[in-house]
């Protein structure tokens, strides 16, 4: 089976992904941070893995680091991180 949790026919990343954002969108950023992470290690949805990662550093205000992130987010192509790039990192 693979990666697919025994419970859903779904990669655990996908899982770990979806679960990230809704932690973010809680303002439980910490465990946003470790669901996004998993997924990034294992180059899963990279631009929306960067995307998020890059709103979790900026409402921690590590700035430097969520500017990095979203770079990589509009590199692999993702236009909503350009956006935030331009509230972000100015």
């Amino acid at each position: 089976m693979g990666n697919e949790d025994a419970d859903y026919d779904c990669p655990m990343e996908e899982i770990r992904l979806e679960r990230g954002v809704a932690y973010y969108n809680l303002d439980s950023l910490n465990r946003a941070f470790h669901d996004i992470q998993f997924c990034i290690e294992r180059q899963f949805n990279l631009k929306l893995s960067y995307r998020f990662r890059g709103l979790i550093y900026a409402a921690a205000g590590k700035m430097e680091n969520s500017c990095i992130d979203f770079q990589n987010a509009i590199q692999l192509g993702d236009t909503e991180s350009i956006a935030r790039m331009k509230q972000y990192c100015k």
